[in-house]
């Protein structure tokens, strides 16, 4: 009796120690932190329309121009602000310039009508990318909006000199590049550009160029599609941020003349190249300004500027473009995270990841405040913050090693270790209950 009451006692603490100290030990180590995300507010579109964006326009002639609809969204206003539009109208014959931000409307008389004609000319290639972004309408827009670069807060622009031989071996690219500062400057609010360049000799085409009765070489629009030898001109970039390339070649088959404007060609989502014929040894800053003039211009298509009358009204379009990409960029990130989060309940949510989803839905909330009072400015910085905070969130460690982390694999990690643990305790408990009844 008194042995089979020392097995008891014995069987009886190993099951304490199990039950009392090592199943709340073992919960306690393998629980999965998962703290509270709002899934509601996360998966609730942040789609902004287009009256979110209304476009302040300030006249003298308020009350002449207040009852116009023009077919976007616009806001008349009596304070001229810092990033509302002017309208002057003059009597005349119809017309208009565009200055800046002002605009200045030739009306007959006080038929104001054709100012709604001409806001739609200026603010209509804008108004389509922005409703191709919302709902993705439009097959030109698509078109055009595929050879866009990818938005980001920093972009390297590489310049290159590449010759087909070794007869141009200095260029004044500092001056050269300075005829790009007052456009950089503009698109300072939008994103910052590093510069880099470089010059390099007997780089050859990867295709031969064909000669022409016309007594020049030329090469073909399906050449054209192989000019860059990535092969052999060293091109690549060591920085993470995106590079666009803008190359000036200076062709050993010259003169090379291509069924092109300026003799220059653009590459979706790559850059542009011009092709220089010339005899000098050195190019001086005024026989490159036609090549900054077309990447000044390569440079506003690559990014998405709408094409409009007004290099400031580009930019502005882009501003606005921006604005509502980054935001629908982050919308749908955060709408992401919730599905993850929904679709795999084991998978831990550590605090951070739940501090930077909050702090990216305040930062679209702020973004949309900012639309709707039309400072597209505030608009984008904050709609970057959103964008910047939810893929922080969605790219968490923690939660990215755990969506590989199934149920079948703790499984195998615990059986090997726990069933010989287990099992003479199951067992001594069953021959224990069996030989009480």
């Amino acid at each position: 009796m008194e042995k089979d009451h020392t097995r008891r006692y014995v069987l009886a603490s190993f099951w304490a120690v199990v039950l009392l100290l090592g199943l709340p030990l073992w919960h306690y180590t393998t629980l999965t932190p998962r703290s509270q995300l709002p899934l509601e507010e996360m998966v609730r579109p942040v789609c902004p329309t287009m009256q979110d964006h209304a476009i302040e326009i300030y006249s003298a002639n308020y009350t002449l121009l207040k009852d116009l609809s023009p077919p976007f969204p616009v806001r008349w206003v009596q304070t001229p602000t810092m990033e509302s539009y002017e309208v002057r109208l003059h009597s005349g014959e119809q017309g208009y310039e565009v200055s800046h931000r002002t605009l200045t409307v030739s009306i007959p008389q006080t038929d104001v009508s054709f100012v709604c004609t001409v806001l739609e000319e200026l603010f209509a290639p804008e108004r389509d990318r922005i409703e191709h972004l919302l709902d993705g309408r439009g097959s030109d827009q698509r078109a055009e909006m595929r050879g866009v670069v990818g938005y980001s807060t920093r972009y390297e622009l590489v310049f290159s000199l590449l010759n087909g031989d070794a007869q141009v071996q200095s260029w004044d690219i500092e001056d050269a590049f300075s005829m790009l500062h007052p456009l950089l400057s503009k698109l300072d609010g939008i994103s910052k550009f590093s510069v880099d360049s470089q010059v390099q000799l007997l780089s050859h085409l990867a295709v031969a160029p064909q000669w022409t009765s016309e007594g020049h070489y030329t090469l073909s629009r399906e050449q054209l599609a192989s000019f860059v030898n990535s092969a052999e001109w060293n091109l690549a970039s060591l920085e993470a941020t995106p590079t666009l390339h803008f190359i000036v070649y200076v062709p050993s088959d010259s003169p090379l003349l291509i069924n092109s404007p300026h003799n220059a060609f653009l590459i979706p989502q790559w850059g542009g190249v011009h092709i220089l014929n010339t005899n000098t040894t050195h190019l001086s800053a005024e026989e490159l300004s036609l090549s900054f003039k077309i990447f000044a211009s390569y440079l506003l298509d690559l990014l998405g500027a709408p094409h409009t009358a007004s290099l400031m009204l580009r930019i502005d379009g882009l501003q606005r473009q921006r604005c509502v990409e980054t935001m629908l960029l982050a919308s749908n990130t955060l709408a992401a995270l919730a599905r993850v989060v929904q679709r795999i309940p084991q998978i831990p949510i550590p605090a951070a990841v739940a501090e930077s989803t909050h702090m990216a839905l305040r930062a679209l909330e702020h973004a949309c405040a900012a639309l709707q009072e039309s400072k597209f400015s505030s608009a984008l910085a904050h709609a970057r913050l959103a964008r910047e905070h939810s893929e922080r969130a969605f790219f968490d460690k923690a939660m990215v090693a755990q969506v590989y982390f199934p149920d079948e694999h703790k499984a195998a990690v615990y059986l090997p270790l726990l069933g010989p643990v287990a099992m003479p305790l199951v067992l001594a408990l069953y021959r224990e209950i069996r030989s009480r009844l």
